[in-house]
């Protein structure tokens, strides 16, 4: 798997190597990535914490790269074994949630996401007047407009995943978090993702995203696991 990263910011990477000298160097190198850790270190919302949610959960607890988490699932008791993370917040409210995180990941299925979006449309105006929530425009961008009132469980996987990636030109979110984004799509697509992160990140934003396969991001910082 590679991880990609792109933004203004510097990336660095870990060199491994066995002789003595290669492991001091190993080792300074690591504690500036840790460094690097330190700093984008921020709040995190997962809304609906079902497999998908609770995995991403354990990534950013394991990595220790959230100040807090809130975890949001109408039946908080069957994710009560992550209150032994002292970071972490269970709560059914998705807006108290979103009001309390600068990074908001929705885990949830396509078919939920509109409904759950509509109800924090106001939360997430707040502080916020250039956003814009305009789904219309979003769908048409991704080649989806005429697909608006179309039944989710007759849409191809590739026009469930565009539908999920239309998110990016409502956002305002400054990080985002992709995790392979280009999968189900065609090259048509692929270009419109391509380009919108682009963009994003030449505003100012930064995109961290895994993929197996190969895109054409601008200035894009590549680190291969």
């Amino acid at each position: 798997m590679q991880w990609k990263a792109h933004s203004e910011e510097r990336t660095r990477t870990c060199n491994v190597k066995r002789d003595p000298r290669g492991n001091a160097k190993k080792i300074k190198e690591i504690s500036s990535f840790e460094g690097m850790k330190k700093s984008i270190i921020m709040k995190v919302a997962i809304i609906g914490a079902g497999s998908l949610g609770q995995s991403i959960a354990k990534g950013l607890l394991t990595n220790k790269v959230v100040d807090s988490l809130y975890l949001t699932k109408r039946n908080t008791s069957s994710i009560i074994k992550f209150k032994r993370y002292n970071r972490v917040i269970l709560t059914s409210d998705n807006e108290e949630a979103v009001k309390n995180s600068d990074i908001i990941i929705f885990a949830v299925q396509p078919r939920h996401l509109r409904v759950i979006l509509e109800n924090l449309k106001y939360t997430m105006r707040l502080g916020n007047d250039n956003l814009d929530l305009d789904f219309s425009d979003a769908l048409k961008k991704v080649g989806l407009k005429k697909f608006e009132n179309e039944l989710v469980g007759k849409l191809s996987a590739g026009q469930k995943k565009r539908i999920a990636l239309s998110l990016l030109f409502i956002t305002q979110s400054k990080v985002w978090l992709l995790d392979e984004p280009f999968s189900a799509l065609d090259s048509k697509a692929i270009k419109i993702i391509e380009t919108r992160v682009e963009d994003h990140c030449n505003s100012g934003g930064i995109c961290i995203l895994t993929t197996h396969q190969e895109c054409n991001i601008k200035n894009m910082k590549e680190i291969s696991l």
